[in-house]
Order: C-alpha cells, then structure tokens, then sequence
C-alpha cells in the first residue's frame, strides 16, 4: 500500500444461526470442528480456483458489492485536508526555523513513520499467520 501497489479483498460471510449451534458440549464440539473444517475448505477452494464455493457443497451465493457512500468519502476527505494542513504546517514551520537540529528532527519523524507503517503492514500478511491445521505441517510429523 505504502508503495503504491493495488491491493484487493474478498471475502466469504455466512451468517449462522444460534439454533444451529448444540447446547451440549460434544455437539457444540463437533459442530465447531466441523466449522473449521469448512474454513479450510473455502480457503483450499480459493486458493486452487479463485472462487470460494467452485470446489466446495456449499452454496454459490451471489456475489454483493457495498455501495459506496458519498457521506463518508466526503467526511474522510475533510478530516484528511484538516489534519493533513496542520501537518504541513507544523513541518513549514520546523523547515523554516533555520536550524538544522529541526530539519533532521523533521526528516527523522518522517522516516521513522514510514518505517513504522512499512513494518505493522508487513505484520498484516498472510504467511505470518498461523499454520495450524496446514497439511505441511502434519507432512513433518
């Protein structure tokens, strides 16, 4: 994101119903394995097809995209011209100080906020999750 590059999400929701879900421990056991086990599924089928439901029993629901708001563009827009302009500002007046202990304390936040958001993105992806249930793992084994 930081470096420009398009970045695309999609997602699979289902909503369950509480009356589907056992009160009992062993059902409500078996129900959750069974839950992860169709997680797995999905993502299998993503990751081989693309699709979420192409390689799966489940349902092929159709497809919904959110509308998009005019109300929040226009909100994010303002609070960023707002906060954004005090940014400046404060850096204009760091810049224009003259000192050079200023100018490096602007550059050094500037990088070290680059870094920082460089480095929490890079905590964000995917094969930084957890491998649990991964078939590579159990090969090990």
């Amino acid at each position: 994101m930081l470096r420009g590059r398009k970045v695309v999400s999609e997602i699979y929701v289902r909503r369950i119903l509480l009356d589907e879900v056992p009160d009992d421990d062993d059902g409500a056991s078996k129900y959750l394995h069974d839950l992860y086990r169709s997680k797995d599924q999905l993502l299998d089928s993503y990751l081989n097809t693309g699709s979420f439901t192409e390689e799966n029993d489940l349902p092929d629901y159709p497809s919904h995209t959110m509308p998009r708001r005019t109300y929040s563009l226009l909100n994010m827009i303002g609070w960023a011209l707002f906060v954004l302009s005090q940014i400046l500002r404060f850096y204009y007046n760091l810049i224009t100080s003259g000192s050079l202990l200023s100018i490096s304390f602007a550059v050094g936040i500037v990088i070290f906020a680059y870094l920082g958001l460089y480095k929490m993105i890079g905590l964000t992806k995917i094969d930084k999750g957890s491998k649990y249930g991964s078939t590579d793992n159990k090969k090990k084994d």
